[in-house]
């Protein structure tokens, strides 16, 4: 059953709620107060709506992995309500697929078109958005799925299969217009729950703040972060080097291109050693704590997928502590343990396994890239073997079983955050010092230590890797994205603005231009844009634009911009 068929059946009585017009209209600017680009669209509501919607609530949670946070009915006007829930379903589904999209919408009721149905009802629902496609795509959906919420007591199983089934082509689409990683997207919610503002520069590349306070984040590479150092961090061999020259410990290895060399390479270091691609991140490719000559040439050709850079390395004998550093200070440390299950004295590795599946972490990671963060892969079963276990094999309570070599959270590692003051101040200093080397504003480094709480060189510490683009992570630590925003840009990123809109012609609202300068002058602000142009302290560096929203905005991001006089037109 398609989707058209679903609109059929909820034309047949059921049609509650209706988009009118075939999409809404996308504006690239702010509209009605919002933070971020804006759409209108038309809704007509049918009927009765109920004054507390909690069923309607309840069956639409259904459709969702994560919880919901609804605002209360406004049992005045339910149709408001109703509406400011179609916004929020929309939005967190575009979110689940990493489109970032945040914020408030705004309602209003409109005035009844001539010869309507009497009983219908219109309203304005104002949107923040980011891709049309993606924005209509969820706005259909979740209309349809409201209609359905609404025309009974329960939700008929025929109209839920395929609700589901059109949910998951939705969904489908949507990941084409999100984003992977989880940066970006903790960022923005931090920006929105600040009141900073933000802007789209380019995939994955946003403008915090604006004028002189904004800022550029690539994921968490930022405008400060020099390319030599990111460069540098990418390349583990030459990154390693150039620690070693500055005297901070690194574990010995040797670049090697065949099989062969890598089992010279480890009867060199002595087992266990590491095999890893030389320009990976996120643990990819990497093979720790290796036994043997087999378990060496097996993990060099496996290595060997993901670069024809390959490293063997001396093992370093500690756990993996991510030191996160920004503008030289240590802001997070994270405990990471490789991927595994815990005994219970009852269940088998492989029941064990699915719970571990069945965490919000896992599936989260199982919808966005459609495959386990941790399986009973070869690698999971090599594991077992050298403990002499099976997937059938019952652990002892508390009995940790790993299933990973490395201890990524990409590969299904756990972590948990350790408090900076039970780590010695050796240890934070040599992460800072590291980043410091490569110049590195805010950076990961991994650490192997025998005890944090002990000197790294007395314990035989070493650094693993430097990671220059590190995903940061908000389990546990719900705030860091936002302090580090806030440092970032030192506050909300805001500046005066001020707005002359005129009723005339663009040709018009440019026109005398040194007394449009004095006025600006005159509220302190040191940047001018008319429709005829921009100009920042009094030069002109915008010529011809096509309207004064365009040259308004190609100030609102110029850093030399203090505050900022904008004449603008109805017409703009």
């Amino acid at each position: 059953m398609s989707a058209s068929a679903v609109n059929e059946s909820s034309a047949k009585g059921k049609d509650t709620l209706r988009l009118v017009g075939k999409q809404p209209e996308f504006f690239p600017g702010m509209v009605g107060g919002l933070r971020h680009p804006s759409a209108i669209a038309t809704f007509e509501v049918t009927g009765a709506v109920p004054a507390d919607l909690e069923r309607l609530d309840r069956c639409m949670q259904s459709f969702f992995p994560e919880p919901q946070t609804l605002a209360p009915p406004e049992t005045s006007e339910p149709g408001l309500a109703l509406l400011r829930r179609v916004h929020e379903w929309q939005s967190a589904l575009q979110r689940e697929s990493g489109i970032p999209v945040f914020g408030p919408c705004l309602v209003r009721p409109l005035r009844q078109r001539p010869g309507s149905n009497r009983s219908a009802r219109l309203y304005a629902l104002v949107i923040p958005y980011v891709a049309p496609q993606a924005t209509l795509a969820s706005l259909r959906w979740v209309v349809s799925a409201v209609s359905h919420g609404l025309a009974g007591d329960r939700l008929p199983a025929g109209s839920r299969s395929v609700l589901v089934e059109e949910l998951a082509t939705v969904s489908d689409l949507l990941k084409g217009f999100g984003y992977r990683t989880t940066n970006p997207m903790h960022f923005l919610a931090a920006a929105d729950r600040l009141g900073v503002p933000f802007a789209r520069m380019g995939h994955g590349v946003f403008a915090f703040g604006l004028g002189e306070h904004c800022r550029w984040l690539n994921s968490s590479i930022t405008d400060k972060t020099p390319s030599i150092g990111v460069t540098l961090a990418r390349d583990k061999h030459e990154s390693a080097s150039i620690l070693r020259r500055f005297g901070l410990p690194v574990p010995a290895h040797v670049m090697v291109s065949n099989e062969e060399q890598a089992v010279r390479a480890a009867r060199h270091f002595g087992f266990p050693v590491v095999v890893k691609p030389n320009d990976q991140e996120q643990g990819r490719g990497v093979f720790a704590g290796l036994l043997t000559e087999e378990d060496v040439r097996s993990s060099f050709r496996e290595a060997s997928q993901f670069s024809k850079k390959i490293l063997v390395e001396k093992h370093v004998h500690g756990e993996d502590f991510r030191f996160t550093v920004f503008q030289g200070r240590v802001v997070k440390i994270m405990h990471r343990r490789p991927g595994g299950v815990s005994g219970d004295g009852r269940n088998t590795i492989a029941s064990l396994l699915k719970e571990v599946q069945a965490w919000p972490e896992h599936q989260r990671a199982l919808r966005r890239h459609g495959t386990y963060r941790l399986q009973m892969d070869q690698e999971a079963l090599g594991m077992l073997r050298e403990q002499g276990l099976s997937p059938e094999s019952v652990p002892e309570p508390g009995q940790f079983v790993p299933l990973r070599r490395k201890s990524n959270i990409s590969s299904g590692g756990s972590h948990h955050i350790i408090a900076l003051e039970q780590t010695h101040p050796d240890n934070r200093a040599v992460a800072v010092r590291a980043c410091a080397t490569l110049e590195l504003d805010l950076a990961g480094v991994d650490l192997i230590l025998r005890d944090p709480a002990l000197p790294w060189h007395e314990t035989g510490g070493a650094i693993c890797e430097i990671n220059a683009q590190p995903q940061i992570g908000i389990r546990d630590t719900p705030d860091i994205y936002a302090d580090i925003l806030w440092g970032l840009i030192g506050g909300d990123g805001s500046i005066d603005v001020h707005v002359l809109l005129l009723g005339g012609t663009a040709n018009e609202a440019s026109f005398a231009f040194e007394e449009r300068w004095q006025a600006a002058r005159s509220l302190g602000c040191n940047a001018l844009s008319t429709p005829g142009g921009a100009w920042v302290e009094g030069t002109q560096c915008v010529w011809r634009p096509d309207n004064g929203f365009v040259a308004a905005r190609a100030l609102l991001h110029d850093k030399r911009v203090q505050a900022l006089y904008c004449v603008l037109t109805v017409s703009d």
